[in-house]
């Protein structure tokens, strides 16, 4: 299988995928560090407060505790 393709690590593709939908998309920025500054937020927010179904609806903090 080739290096590169979609189907070769769906991870990444979900998380493009999610980082689009919303963040990229939702956002208009002026410059890099209002940029750095929303995506930051964003992964932040993910990692703390968004729950993810494979270790038992834990956030990524949570997680990461246990």
């Amino acid at each position: 299988m080739p290096l590169g393709q979609p189907w070769c690590n769906g991870f990444v593709e979900s998380f493009n995928s999610r980082i689009c939908d919303d963040c990229l998309n939702m956002n208009s920025f002026e410059h890099i560090g209002v940029a750095r500054t929303i995506i930051t937020d964003w992964k932040e927010g993910c990692g703390e407060y968004h729950r993810h179904s494979h270790p038992g609806y834990l956030t990524s903090k949570e997680c990461a505790q246990n």
